[in-house]
């Protein structure tokens, strides 16, 4: 089994994190078939193109809140947003990377800060809240 060797504030792209620990290359959300993870990405300036406004630390730094996927009307609890809930009863490890700027070098790889290990909420698990979506 692959071992986690990444500590927080480590800079990555999305192809040396896949490669090393599985998951997809695209997503917001990507539970990996390799280790037992699910990664959650998010990306300040693309986030806020499909109406994901919430991304981001809470007002005293005590939780890190998170839009979850779904680009057009209601999101559902099912796909990603379902295996971040349902991560405690499936023994994977959230683990969070925030994009912040792009690798030296390429056309456009964007550089991954790894934020850490986080925990959902068992108490409050999630919030609806109003946004637009892409329509």
């Amino acid at each position: 089994m692959t071992v986690w060797s990444v500590a927080i504030g480590d800079e990555l792209t999305r192809t040396e994190i896949s490669r090393k620990y599985g998951g997809s290359k695209f997503g917001g959300i990507e539970p990996s078939a390799k280790t037992p993870n699910i990664f959650i990405y998010t990306d300040p300036d693309k986030g806020k193109l499909h109406g994901y406004d919430f991304d981001g630390w809470n007002e005293d730094n005590t939780a890190f809140l998170y839009t979850g996927e779904g680009t057009v009307g209601n999101q559902k609890m099912d796909s990603g947003n379902a295996a971040i809930l349902q991560h405690l009863e499936t023994g994977r490890s959230l683990r969070i990377f925030v994009a912040n700027g792009i690798k030296e070098g390429t056309s456009g790889t964007k550089i991954q800060t790894y934020l850490g290990e986080f925990e959902i909420d068992s108490d409050n698990p999630y919030s609806v809240e109003k946004s637009l979506d892409d329509n």
